[in-house]
């Protein structure tokens, strides 16, 4: 309603509005085809009526993406967009930092960042402008545009497996864990940053359960309340040693009658609840388990095995 009254002042008083609002007021209408079909309208027609104002064009810092470097910080700036949250909630970069009042975020510089960062605004909006230093950046790697991987990557060639595009530091802090289609193995790795490899999911999904592989290379994986029982037993097999229940979670688990059998089940399984995050550096694998629409950011969250959303989609059968 604040976007109704917001572009009603506008149209009225100075007559003027700009191409971001109307492309919001669009999408906005197209969300309300039940309610307009009561009065005999459809989104279609409202948006097609003209506007009896002017429209102009936004300014391109409000309707383009703007990523810059200074002085060792990385800065973006963008028009809001659900496709960038929802990116970012499934891939979260935990030292990216929004600043309300200038309404842009900012993290340190760092290369495997900003990459990050290129990547997803791109994907997210269709215009992006950069900074000389960005540019340059890109420019000075564009003949490496050939290479295949990046970023560390679990292959398999000629029935073997292998890590590629990884540096020695990360081959010493990985040498502990055997490279086997075994799922423990596989999960083990996306603690360090490791993908997986089509291939090598194609295989996976051949030799176990599609649903438990789909979990097991996910390290925020998103589940539904059903199957948490389920998912509690394979946290299990892959070494968990605690699951740290979120605040949100804790209130949920109150009133919830599932909570009893979930917690029976951690309990008999021997896997510890933590209620505090001083509590990780006593344990290896601990994960945890948030009912919220977002995950929660963690302190440190490279202490967690997995980072699990919890959801409940059932339809409520209101004629019971």
């Amino acid at each position: 309603m604040h976007l109704f009254n917001n572009l009603i002042v506008l149209s009225t008083h100075s007559r003027k509005i700009t191409t971001n609002q109307v492309n919001l007021f669009n999408r906005v209408v197209s969300k309300y085809e039940k309610q307009l079909a009561e009065h005999l309208l459809t989104p279609e027609y409202v948006i097609s009526l003209p506007w009896a104002c002017s429209i102009i064009e936004s300014l391109p810092q409000y309707a383009e993406a703007h990523l810059w470097i200074k002085d060792r910080m990385i800065y973006l700036k963008s028009p809001f967009s659900r496709e960038f949250l929802a990116a970012l909630n499934q891939e979260p970069i935990y030292t990216m930092h929004w600043d309300r009042d200038n309404r842009e975020y900012s993290l340190e510089f760092g290369t495997a960042a900003l990459k990050q960062l290129i990547r997803m605004v791109n994907a997210c909006y269709k215009q992006v402008n950069y900074c000389p230093i960005v540019t340059k950046l890109l420019a000075d790697v564009k003949s490496f545009e050939s290479i295949k991987y990046w970023t560390p990557t679990l292959v398999i060639r000629k029935e073997q497996l292998y890590i590629v595009a990884c540096n020695k530091s990360l081959m010493e802090a990985v040498a502990h864990i055997p490279l086997t289609t075994d799922l423990k193995s596989i999960s083990a790795l996306l603690q360090y940053g490791i993908l997986i490899d089509p291939e090598v999911y194609d295989l996976l999904l051949n030799t176990h359960d599609p649903h438990e592989v789909k979990f097991a290379i996910n390290h925020a994986p998103t589940i539904e309340i059903s199957e948490l029982d389920k998912v509690i037993h394979w946290l299990k097999d892959y070494g968990c040693d605690a699951i740290h229940i979120s605040p949100e979670t804790k209130f949920q688990r109150r009133k919830s009658h599932i909570w009893y059998s979930i917690e029976k089940t951690i309990t008999d399984l021997h896997i510890t609840i933590l209620d505090s995050e001083e509590q990780l550096k006593l344990y290896s694998n601990p994960v945890i388990i948030s009912f919220r629409s977002l995950l929660p950011t963690p302190k440190n969250p490279y202490k967690y095995y997995k980072l699990i959303k919890v959801m409940n989609t059932q339809p409520i059968d209101l004629h019971k």
